[in-house]
Formats: structure tokens, sequence, C-alpha cells
């Protein structure tokens, strides 16, 4: 069996990687990729800690397993489409954090409260993420970051960096 070296693992969203129709992504085929996406992604895939990668002019949006936890019911039409129609509930909160990091100012912030749609209905959730510009070989892509999250507080509060973010009604 030959490996791909673009979508290797044995996650969901790596084998949904290798079937799905890129020609309506605004990623393009994956055969025309730069070798830092590509290696970013092999990062993102091979990772159990929840992150994501928005590529290109129009941040085109790939993640790993314990990323679409977070998704919800937005994956799998997530996957290579644009952020801001992912996310669009919560766009004008994150973009500003979005376009500092794409000028290379990392970010990090704790429990940050947004108003989010994963199960068809508003819900508050709190987010822990970091934003960083991607860098790979020393070149620096000024048209991608990845989101690295971290799992729930010991306080149980619900964090959206983790593959086990709920609403706050979720809770215990």
């Amino acid at each position: 069996m030959a490996v791909n070296l673009h979508f290797p693992g044995t996650g969901k969203v790596g084998a949904l990687m290798r079937v799905h129709d890129w020609s309506s992504s605004v990623l393009g085929d994956p055969s025309g990729w730069p070798v830092s996406l590509r290696s970013t992604v092999r990062l993102t895939l091979n990772s159990k800690f929840p992150m994501f990668v928005a590529w290109g002019p129009a941040l085109g949006f790939l993640y790993n397993d314990a990323y679409a936890e977070i998704l919800g019911n937005k994956h799998p039409l997530a996957l290579g489409a644009r952020f801001q129609d992912i996310w669009q509930e919560i766009w004008p909160d994150i973009s500003p954090i979005i376009d500092s990091a794409l000028q290379g100012h990392s970010s990090y912030y704790e429990d940050l409260p947004l108003v989010v749609e994963r199960a068809g209905l508003p819900e508050n959730a709190w987010f822990t993420f970091s934003y960083s510009r991607c860098m790979m070989m020393k070149v620096s892509s000024p048209e991608c970051f990845v989101r690295l999250l971290r799992p729930p507080g010991p306080s149980g509060q619900s964090c959206a960096n983790s593959s086990s973010t709920w609403p706050t009604s979720s809770i215990p």
C-alpha cells in the first residue's frame, strides 16, 4: 500500500482529506500545495492536540481529529472551506486576532468568551488558544497561521481549545 505523503496517519480527518474533492476548495489540489503547507498539515494531523491551519489569502481551513470535535456539526463541511465562512458568528471578535497573527504577532488568550454555533444553536463557550504565523524552513508565510489549543482547566470550565469543549450548560 502506498503512503500518502499529504495526509498521513490513521485518523478520521486524514482519511477524509484523502478522499475529499479539493476542486471546490479555496486551497486547490494538494499536489500543488507548497512543501511548507504539506509539512504543517502532517504536523497537525499527527497531533493528538486540537489544531488547525488557515492557509492562503482566503484562509483555507485544515484541522485534525481533536479539532473536529470542537467544530461540532460544522465538521466535515469545514474541511478546505474559508475560515471566515466556518466561524462567521464570531468573525468580528476573532478577525483582529487573526490579522495580528498574519502580521507576525503571536497571541495567547485564556478563557476568551465567545458565542458559537456548533450544534445549530448559539452557545456560550470559553476559548483558550494561541495563534501564530507559520514558520517553516526559516521562511515565514504571511498567509498561514496555526491554532494551538489546551484542555479544560481544573475548574472544569469549558475551553474551546479542547477536544472536549462543550457549552456551559453541559458541564456537570
